[in-house]
């Protein structure tokens, strides 16, 4: 027992050195692992849901260390020139960002578990949203504000040069009815419930919005099975085969795609047409400003690493 207790001690205390190691360091300012493997789990929860072997693929895990990684450097310079100017966040301002995250959580005991998850304290909730909003002010103050709305003219220029995207393309509204089939679900049973229901949709006088309330098992159910406006490209392909093919107020042959059986009703029709410039032109504002600022974002940060010291160590990175 004791022998055990000594082996579990040495091994709690060897990874702690393990996750405790310099990784970088920035300016003399050290980066620990810790601070990777903090970031990285929920990382890799998120890649386990599409690639469950994630673990086994060493190069993927690597690329995903090096860009994690880069980003923290660049939080770290981030950090330090915010500091280095002397930019300040209020004990208001910094109340006010935790109390927004923790409205993104149903109870207390829900943030509470999310924190657990990624491994960190409040206290080191605090000083992460600190530091995000020092991070904000800075681009505000270095990037942001030094920078100019596109005018008229340029907006004219990129819109005739870029004429082929500036096409609205052909979309359907449909409504449908859905009858889910999934692991466990008898089938044949599924199979009959859709066929009762198209023999009701074709009844005169039924309602396919009213049946699609009452019967489908889709999100949309309470919106009468109503899906909206969509173009190619943002449906099931067999789904959107059958909804584009049909004419206003025709319904569908019953459709089977992975998420079960539909009954599909053409609602509505939009023909391709190129987009008023007038129309857009606002749009095309805000998209050219952002290009430029993320252009000007990334030239702030290139020069704020040519001035820095910043040192990697590769050994303890791909451990």
């Amino acid at each position: 027992m004791i022998l055990y207790i000594v082996f579990s001690l040495f091994l709690a205390n060897l990874e702690a050195k393990v996750l405790n190691q310099v990784l970088a360091k920035v300016d003399q300012e050290p980066v620990f692992y810790s601070e990777m493997e903090e970031k990285l789990k929920p990382v890799l929860q998120e890649y386990q849901k599409m690639m469950p072997k994630i673990e086994q693929e060493k190069d993927k895990i690597k690329m995903l260390k090096e860009e994690l990684l880069g980003q923290m450097i660049e939080e770290k310079l981030l950090v330090q020139d915010a500091r280095k100017k002397g930019i300040k966040v209020t004990e208001k301002e910094v109340s006010d960002g935790l109390k927004e995250i923790r409205g993104r959580f149903a109870t207390e005991k829900e943030f509470g578990e999310e924190l657990k998850q990624q491994g960190i304290t409040e206290l080191q909730m605090e000083k992460r949203v600190r530091d995000q909003l020092m991070v904000i002010k800075l681009i505000e103050q270095e990037v942001r504000s030094k920078m100019t709305a596109p005018s008229d003219e340029e907006l004219k220029k990129f819109y005739s040069e870029n004429e082929n995207e500036m096409w609205e393309p052909e979309k359907v509204r449909v409504r449908h009815i859905l009858i889910r089939v999934s692991t466990g679900t008898d089938k044949a049973s599924a199979r009959k419930k859709i066929e009762q229901l198209a023999s009701l949709v074709k009844v005169p006088g039924a309602d396919f919005g009213e049946l699609a309330k009452q019967y489908s098992e889709g999100p949309s159910a309470p919106q009468g099975g109503d899906l909206g406006f969509f173009a190619r490209g943002e449906m099931l392909p067999e789904f959107e085969e059958t909804a584009f093919n049909l004419k206003v107020g025709e319904m569908s042959a019953i459709v089977e795609t992975s998420f079960g059986y539909h009954i599909i009703k053409c609602i509505g029709r939009k023909a391709e047409e190129k987009k008023n410039f007038e129309d857009i032109k606002e749009d095309l504002r805000n998209y050219l400003f952002q290009l430029k600022m993320e252009e000007s974002y990334r030239k702030y940060i290139r020069k704020l690493r040519d001035k820095a010291s910043i040192e990697i160590d590769e050994a303890v990175l791909n451990q």
